[in-house]
This record gives C-alpha cells, sequence and structure tokens, in this order.
C-alpha cells in the first residue's frame, strides 16, 4: 500500500511538508522484499526509520538498512503514475558537481511470479541514440542499453535499483556499493585525469 500512496503525492515533498512514507520494517521480510521496502522508502526522499529491533535484525537486513541510511532528501517521481495502480518505475535525477545520471527504482510487486521486463532510458526524457551505461545497486551488476533499452529480470517482490549514466568514452564511476544513490553521498569528488590516465 505504501508505493500508491507515496507515487499519488510525491510532488508535495519540501513544498507542503517532508515525506513520510512508512517506517522501514524488514526483520520478517525475504532478502527481495527488503531490498524493495527499503528502496521504496529511500526513494521517497524524506523522514526514514527502522520499525525493527535492531539487535534483532540478522547481518543480511542490517545490511540492507545501511545502505538506504541517510536519505538523499529528494522525491523519485512514478512515470507510470496513471498506467498502474500499483506504480512500479520511480526515477530520480541526481547532481553532483563530478556528475549527473538518473537513479530508477524498477519493482516487481508481484508474491508470486518471476518476470522478465524491459526498461527504455526514452521515459527519461533520454536520447536513445546515446550510448547508456547501467549498474544495479543490490546485485551490483553492470547492464548493457542495447538502443536504450535495459533487460530486466525479477524475482517475485523485488526491485532493481538501477543508476544510469551517459557513457563518456573514458573510464568512469558506475556505481557503489554503499548507499542506494550509488555515490551522490558517499563520494566528494570523482575525476578522470587523461594526462595521468587515473581515474
Amino acid at each position: 500500500s505504501t508505493a500508491p500512496a507515496m507515487a499519488k503525492r510525491y510532488y508535495f515533498h519540501k513544498r507542503t511538508w517532508i515525506n513520510d512514507a512508512d517506517h522501514i520494517g524488514l526483520a520478517l521480510l525475504t532478502i527481495p522484499q527488503a531490498q524493495a521496502v527499503a528502496s521504496l522508502i529511500a526513494l521517497s526522499g524524506g523522514t526514514m526509520m527502522s520499525g525493527d529491533r535492531l539487535y534483532a535484525l540478522d547481518a543480511a537486513r542490517l545490511d540492507i538498512l545501511k545502505k538506504v541510511f541517510p536519505t538523499y532528501g529528494e522525491a523519485a517521481r512514478p512515470l507510470d503514475l496513471f498506467e498502474k495502480a500499483f506504480p512500479e518505475i520511480f526515477a530520480l535525477p541526481i547532481s553532483r558537481d563530478f556528475g549527473v545520471w538518473w537513479l530508477v527504482g524498477y519493482f516487481n510487486w508481484d508474491e508470486g511470479a518471476e518476470v522478465d521486463r524491459e526498461f527504455d532510458v526514452s521515459r527519461l526524457g533520454l536520447a536513445t541514440p546515446k550510448p547508456y551505461l547501467v549498474h544495479t545497486f543490490w546485485t551490483q551488476r553492470f547492464l548493457t542499453a542495447a538502443a536504450g533499452k535495459v533487460q530486466l529480470q525479477f524475482p517475485p517482490s523485488s526491485v532493481h535499483l538501477l543508476a544510469i549514466h551517459e557513457a563518456r568514452g573514458v573510464p568512469q564511476l558506475l556505481g557503489t556499493d554503499r548507499h542506494y544513490t550509488q555515490g551522490a553521498l558517499e563520494l566528494a569528488q570523482v575525476h578522470w585525469d587523461a594526462t595521468h590516465q587515473t581515474l
């Protein structure tokens, strides 16, 4: 129920209130479900608090919790708000001194089915003839965006948290395993030094 409620009210964030989508309760969830819940609350950009006894969380779920704190502070926009009762695609532009990229949370809300889906970067307003590089946060995988389309496989009740970068033609950072934004808060600077061939 959090996804449609958050999707319908994302634009109130920092205008009428600070979003408070829900507490993050992971203890009773599978790992894919825990990643999905943590990602959704983090993408709200607002207040985040744990709903679990932290000392009772196992290492895997505690690690998920640590990776979504602190919040980036901006609310992701649901791209399919008027298409589905339970929006599945939330997009957040990230802008830092050293680069800009898109963070996309793509969810499979079906609790019983594995699904294959395609994400087209044109949904972000990006020009598809350009090459894009995609990194998935929870699985730590590099994906190709052939003709601007990314092929994704989802376990039941899961999420792909994608960092989408325009290819620069030089070595570049695509993501991290530290924070869900994949670089926005945990990195101070990233620079390619062409003279010394050093990132």
